[in-house]
C-alpha cells in the first residue's frame, strides 16, 4: 500500500509539473481561457468546437450519431472522430457553470498534460529514472509537433497510446493490465479513431513479439487478448455507425494513403507556426510536419550510438543505411519509377533490420524500438501511386489489406507520431544514463540539453481564436425557421474552378463556422466538410459558383426541407442589381450586408422526366402538388453492391383536398439520404417536398 501511495503522489507531482510547464510557456492559454479556443475555431479546429457544442446542445441525438449539420444525411457524427469522451467532459463542465470556451480549453489543457503523463508512465515502465522521465514528459507535452498541430485537436489525445503500451510492457503479469489496455483503446476510439487503430495495432505487435521471444506464453497471450477484448467492448456501440459510413463512402483507397504520406523531408519539416523554421512546412503537407528539432535529433543520434555500443554493429549499420535511403528516395521525384522501387524495398529492409535487432536482444525496450520502426515505415505510405502505375508494395499496403481499421486511415503521415513518442522515450533513456554517470556536472548537462530542446521546439503563438459571430440575418432566421426546415449559408465555397472545389481548407473554414452557429439552436444546415465527399458536397458548390445565376435553384429544390438561405457579407455584393431566380425570394437585407432568402422552388414532374429528391430518413414527408388531380408516384433508389436499384412505387396517401401527397417514415440503416424519384405517367405538375 505504501508503494502504491508513493507511486500515486509521484505521478500526481509529475502531472502538476507538466501542466505547469504548459501554462508557463503559453500563458495566453490562461489569460484567454474564457474568450478563445485552444486550437482555433476555424477549419479542423472549428470542427471539434462544433462537435463539442452540438453534443452539449443535444446529447441524446449526439449519442445516436445525429447532428444538425450536413442535412439531409443521417448519422453524420460518425463521418469523423466521434469526440464523445472530450465532448462529455465539456458537457459536464458547462453544466457546472463554465462557458463553452472555458470548458473546451480546460479539456484541451488536460489532454495536453496527459500527453506528458502518458510518456512519463511509459518511460518509468521501461526503467528510466524519475527525473529523466519527467524531463522527457515535459519536453514531449510541449514539443513542436503537438503544439504546432493544435489546429488538429484530435492529435492532442495521443496519450492513450503510451498508456496502452506501458500496460503490456510492464513486468506485471495480471489480466488487469490487459483489461486496462483495452479500456485505453476504447478511450482513444472515443477521442481520436486514428489513435485507437494505432494503439490496438501496438497491442497485436507487442503480443506477437513477446510470444516469439517467450516473454509470455501462448496461454497468457490468449487470456490477455480476451481481457483486452472485454475492455474494447464499448467500441461496439459506435462500430455499426462507422461501418455504415464506410459502406456509403467506401474505404480510404491507397491513392489517398499515398497522397497524405510522409517523406524523409517530413521528419525535417516544422509546423508552419514555428517562429524560426516555419518555412520548412512547405517541404511536406500539413498532416506530416514531424520534425522535433535538429538539435534534438543530434542528441538522439549521439546518445544512442554511445548507449548501443555493446550491440552487434552490422544490423545497426544496415538499419541506419536503409533509414537514410528511405528518407532520401521518398523525398525525390523522377520521371521513372526508380525512386518508388527504392522506397518500397528500403521500407521493408528498415523493418527487417529493426526486427533483427529485437531478435538479438529481446526486451521491452527493443520491442518498443521495433514498434516505432514499424510505424516509421508505415508513415511513408504504400510507397507509390497505383493510379500512376507505380510500385506500391511497402508495408502499409499489406496493413491496408490485412489489419482491420487501417483501410479507413487517410493521413498516413500521422503514423510518424509514434516515432516521435519513441524519440522522447529515447531521450529519457539517454538522460537516465547521464544521471547514472560519474560526471559531476551531469544534472547541469541534462538541464542544458532540456533547455536547448525546449527552445528549439518552442512555438509561442499556436492557434488560438475567438468564436466567430454569426451575421445579423442568422439572428432573424432563428426566430422564423421551423424545426423541420433547413438553411443553406452562402458562400458554400469561395473557390470553384473546372468543376471542383479548389481549396478544401477554405471550404472547411466556411462550413465548420456555419455548423458552429447553428449547433446551439439545433437548426438543420445544408453544409459541407472536407472529409467525406457526399454528392451534395461535390455538386452543390459547383452549381452555386455563379450565384445568383445558374441552375442551383433546381438542385436546392430537390433537397427536401431546404427552405432558407443566408447570404453572408462575403457574398452580399452579388445580390446588388442581380435578379433572383424564380422560387427564391429576398426576405430582408441587414446593416452588416447579410441577407435572408426564402426558398419555395418546386420540382417539375412530367411523363417524360423523373424528378430525384433528397429527403431525410425516418421522417414523414409531405409533397405539395400544384395539380391535385395529377397522379404522382414515388419510388426510392438504393445502392446495393455497386448497383442502384429502384423500388416499386411506395405507398402514399393524399390529404382531403388532394393538394398534398403524404409518405410515412422509411426506416433504413444506411448513411445516405432517402433518394426518391417522383414520376407522373399521364400529366405534368410541380411538387415541393416538406419534412
Amino acid at each position: 500500500m505504501t508503494t502504491q501511495r508513493t507511486q500515486f503522489f509521484s505521478l500526481l507531482l509529475a502531472a502538476l509539473l507538466v501542466l505547469g510547464s504548459l501554462c508557463a510557456l503559453h500563458p495566453q492559454f490562461l489569460t484567454l481561457i474564457s474568450s478563445h479556443f485552444i486550437g482555433g475555431a476555424l477549419g479542423d479546429g472549428g470542427l471539434y468546437v462544433w462537435l463539442a457544442s452540438s453534443f452539449h446542445a443535444d446529447p441524446q441525438s449526439a449519442l445516436a450519431f445525429e447532428t444538425n449539420a450536413f442535412y439531409p444525411y443521417p448519422r453524420t457524427r460518425a463521418w469523423s472522430d466521434l469526440f464523445f469522451l472530450p465532448s462529455a467532459i465539456i458537457h459536464v463542465l458547462i453544466y457546472a457553470g463554465l462557458s463553452l470556451e472555458t470548458s473546451y480549453n480546460i479539456t484541451a489543457l488536460g489532454a495536453m498534460a496527459c500527453n506528458g503523463i502518458g510518456l512519463f508512465v511509459l518511460c518509468r515502465t521501461l526503467a528510466c529514472a524519475w527525473l529523466s522521465s519527467l524531463c522527457a514528459a515535459i519536453l514531449f507535452a510541449n514539443c513542436s509537433y503537438l503544439v504546432g498541430n493544435l489546429g488538429h485537436p484530435q492529435l492532442i489525445h495521443i496519450f492513450w497510446i503510451p498508456l496502452t503500451w506501458s500496460l503490456l510492457l510492464s513486468e506485471r503479469r495480471s489480466l488487469r493490465e490487459w483489461l486496462l489496455a483495452g479500456v485505453c483503446v476504447t478511450g482513444a476510439f472515443y477521442s481520436s479513431v486514428y489513435y485507437a487503430v494505432f494503439a490496438a495495432t501496438g497491442i497485436g505487435v507487442i503480443s506477437i513479439l513477446q510470444l516469439t521471444s517467450r516473454q509470455r506464453s501462448l496461454r497468457e497471450i490468449l487470456q490477455g487478448s480476451f481481457a483486452a477484448g472485454i475492455g474494447m467492448l464499448p467500441i461496439s456501440y459506435a462500430l455499426p455507425a462507422y461501418l455504415a459510413v464506410k459502406e456509403t463512402f467506401g474505404s480510404r483507397g491507397l491513392h489517398e494513403a499515398e497522397a497524405f504520406a510522409a517523406s524523409g523531408l517530413s521528419y525535417l519539416a516544422f509546423s508552419s507556426f514555428h517562429p524560426r523554421f516555419g518555412a520548412t512546412s512547405a517541404w511536406t503537407h500539413g498532416e506530416a510536419t514531424l520534425c522535433i528539432g535538429y538539435f534534438t535529433m543530434f542528441v538522439l543520434m549521439v546518445g544512442l550510438c554511445r548507449l548501443c555500443r555493446p550491440w552487434i554493429a552490422w544490423p545497426r549499420l544496415m538499419l541506419a543505411s536503409s533509414v537514410l535511403t528511405l528518407g532520401v528516395s521518398s523525398s525525390l521525384v523522377d520521371k521513372s519509377t526508380t525512386t518508388e522501387w527504392i522506397t518500397n524495398i528500403s521500407a521493408w529492409l528498415t523493418l527487417l533490420f529493426a526486427v533483427l535487432i529485437w531478435l538479438r536482444a529481446p526486451s521491452s525496450k527493443t520491442i518498443l524500438f521495433a514498434l516505432g520502426s514499424l510505424f516509421f515505415v508505415l508513415s511513408f505510405g504504400p510507397g507509390g501511386s497505383l493510379h500512376k502505375n507505380e510500385p506500391a508494395f511497402a508495408p502499409l499496403a499489406l496493413m491496408y489489406a490485412i489489419v482491420p481499421g487501417f483501410d479507413v486511415i487517410r493521413a498516413t503521415g500521422r503514423c510518424g507520431s509514434i516515432v516521435i513518442i519513441g524519440a522522447f522515450v529515447c531521450l529519457a533513456w539517454i538522460f537516465t544514463a547521464l544521471e547514472k554517470s560519474a560526471l559531476r556536472s551531469r544534472y547541469a548537462l541534462i538541464a542544458s540539453l532540456c533547455a536547448a530542446i525546449a527552445f528549439e521546439n518552442f512555438i509561442p503563438n499556436p492557434p488560438l481564436d475567438p468564436a466567430s459571430l454569426p451575421p445579423l440575418a442568422f439572428s432573424a432566421l432563428s426566430k422564423q425557421i421551423s424545426p423541420k426546415e433547413a438553411v443553406l449559408f452562402l458562400p458554400f465555397s469561395n473557390s470553384v474552378d473546372r468543376g471542383r472545389i479548389q481549396s478544401w481548407s477554405d471550404f472547411a473554414i466556411l462550413n465548420t463556422q456555419y455548423a458552429q452557429w447553428t449547433a446551439p439552436l439545433n437548426i438543420k444546415t445544408v453544409n459541407g466538410y472536407s472529409g467525406q465527399r457526399s454528392k451534395i458536397i461535390n455538386e452543390l458548390p459547383v452549381a452555386l459558383a455563379q450565384f445568383p445565376s445558374g441552375d442551383w435553384p433546381d438542385f436546392l429544390g430537390r433537397i427536401c426541407g431546404a427552405s432558407w438561405i443566408i447570404v453572408t457579407p462575403l457574398w452580399s455584393p452579388r445580390l446588388t442589381g442581380a435578379p433572383l431566380p424564380d422560387g427564391i425570394a429576398l426576405i430582408e437585407r441587414f446593416p452588416d450586408g447579410s441577407a435572408l432568402l426564402k426558398v419555395s422552388r418546386p420540382i417539375t414532374v412530367t411523363p417524360e422526366t423523373s424528378a430525384p429528391i433528397f429527403a431525410p430518413r425516418n421522417s414523414p414527408l409531405s409533397f405539395v402538388r400544384a395539380n391535385p388531380f395529377c397522379p404522382v408516384t414515388l419510388s426510392s433508389l438504393e445502392r446495393s453492391k455497386g448497383e442502384v436499384l429502384q423500388s416499386p412505387p411506395l405507398s402514399t396517401t393524399s390529404s382531403n383536398d388532394g393538394s398534398r401527397l403524404l409518405l410515412g417514415e422509411t426506416h433504413s440503416p444506411l448513411s445516405t439520404p432517402l433518394l426518391l424519384v417522383a414520376h407522373s405517367e399521364s400529366c405534368a405538375t410541380t411538387i415541393r417536398c416538406e419534412p
